[in-house]
């Protein structure tokens, strides 16, 4: 799972894409960001929109993540 889907969020999608992940999830609040990652192969969650943690455990139930990717920048929602 990836937070935020900027530039750098944009690039650790495909680096989970890269390696190997067989889901990828992006979160962030701006369509147009959330579109690009849907373009790469992310699902994607509108966290200003939705609740995070139950959008992920209707998407996943009954599993755990192997790898969380927090990206820590700025606010623009």
């Amino acid at each position: 799972m990836n937070r935020g889907a900027g530039p750098v969020g944009l690039l650790s999608v495909m680096w989970a894409k890269y390696r190997g992940a067989k889901r990828i999830f992006s979160i962030d609040c701006i369509e147009e960001r959330l579109a690009k990652a849907r373009s790469q192969g992310a699902e994607t969650i509108d966290f200003s929109k939705t609740n995070v943690i139950d959008a992920m455990q209707k998407m996943l139930p009954g599993k755990t993540r192997n790898i969380f990717l927090k990206i820590n920048i700025p606010s623009l929602c």
